[in-house]
């Protein structure tokens, strides 16, 4: 559930207080030490990657890419966070997938793959919504992933004996 900040009215208006929900998203809800232990986080994650690519140090996977070099080593030093964006055009880069560059969700050996473009357009589209509707989008992700659950031939079997009682 978003933070809910408050804001006072007008000053002659003192009791009265309006709550205005905080914009949900990584930069606005994490305290400054949870924001830099997570762009460190992002920043290791980026390292292996590179150091798994063996494409060399900072400088030389900038070259190969065409990457700035300042803004690239500011990355993977963890003194500058990077979003959605950059971690698409590294993952790619280094075959690893964007949730666990970004994110740190599975391991290293994931690779790229096209399904990694649905997640970055989902990721996006989850941030733009207001938190009340992103709980309701889990919650109906949640009903399609039990949905989409294959059942085994005991679970349906236990279903059909259910149906027939």
């Amino acid at each position: 559930m978003a933070s809910m900040g408050t804001i006072n009215t007008h000053a002659s208006q003192a009791n009265r207080i309006l709550l205005i929900p905080l914009s949900v998203g990584i930069n606005c809800t994490m305290t400054n030490n949870s924001e830099q232990r997570e762009k460190e986080r992002r920043a290791e994650r980026l390292t292996l990657a590179r150091v798994r690519a063996n494409v060399g140090g900072t400088k030389a996977a900038s070259v190969k890419f065409g990457w700035n070099a300042n803004n690239y080593k500011a990355h993977e030093s963890g003194r500058n966070g990077f979003g959605i964006a950059d971690a698409k055009k590294y993952a790619k880069a280094y075959n690893v997938s964007v949730t666990w560059l970004n994110f740190g969700i599975g391991s290293v050996e994931e690779t790229f793959t096209d399904t990694d473009e649905l997640k970055i357009e989902a990721i996006n589209l989850f941030d733009s919504l207001p938190a009340a509707l992103q709980e309701a989008v889990v919650q109906n992700m949640r009903t399609l992933a039990t949905l989409s659950t294959p059942q085994t031939q005991a679970d349906k079997q236990a279903e059909d004996n259910q149906a027939d009682e």
